[in-house]
């Protein structure tokens, strides 16, 4: 597409879905090896759907990193009307 100059309508992984989703009741805590993330996903739709749930982290730009970096992701399937709740967990690593 880009070789031809057409100009996507939506990136990769947008994300167009039957349903929609929310996130709720996020709650970060630390421990002495790392960083725990939590939240809830609500499918407020009225259909069955998958949602994949994304955590970034944005660093100082002076750290020579992009502006957003993909450290966990997942796939949650929901039940119209249901919720789930999804953890990442990030070490050491991920932080530098």
């Amino acid at each position: 597409m880009e070789s031809k100059g057409i100009q996507p309508r939506f990136g990769f992984g947008f994300g167009l879905s039957y349903t929609t989703f929310e996130y709720y009741d996020l709650e970060i805590s630390t421990s002495g090896t790392g960083i725990k993330v939590v939240a809830t996903i609500k499918n407020t739709g009225a259909v069955p759907g998958t949602e994949i749930p994304q955590l970034y982290l944005g660093f100082p730009a002076n750290a020579g990193e992009p502006p957003k970096v993909l450290r966990g992701f997942d796939e949650v399937f929901l039940q119209s009307g249901s919720s789930s709740s999804v953890t990442f967990n990030l070490n050491q690593r991920d932080l530098r």
